[in-house]
């Protein structure tokens, strides 16, 4: 489980990251980081739309991805605000593809410490 800590809860930083962000396309998410210019630890915030059903199927697709992010959380760079969006195609992907691709793009994103 992710710290309390580490975790977006406000709207008002989910929209702060939404405006001022980067954005990295993949087939199953979209990934939006900020750098808030900080030593704090970094916060995740995850977001399942209406359209991937019931309120139970939204919130099975986000605890998917925190436990994608969940290996890698003691690797990320302090000071980074993160939003994952669930895009269609993450439904098609398994575990262990969703962490590789996970991997890969905060790897990309030079959001990992080495």
């Amino acid at each position: 489980m992710l710290p309390q800590a580490g975790r977006l809860r406000r709207s008002a930083d989910f929209q702060r990251v939404y405006e001022h962000g980067q954005k990295r396309v993949t087939a199953g998410f979209v990934m939006i980081w900020i750098d808030r210019q900080d030593d704090q630890l970094s916060r995740l915030g995850f977001v399942v739309g209406k359209r991937f059903g019931c309120i139970a199927a939204r919130n099975r697709l986000k605890r998917r991805l925190r436990a994608a992010l969940r290996p890698f959380w003691d690797m990320i760079k302090p000071g980074h605000d993160i939003v994952v969006i669930a895009r269609d195609g993450l439904l098609q992907w398994d575990a262990t593809t969703l962490q590789a691709q996970t991997r890969q793009t905060l790897e990309s994103l030079k959001l990992l410490n080495p």
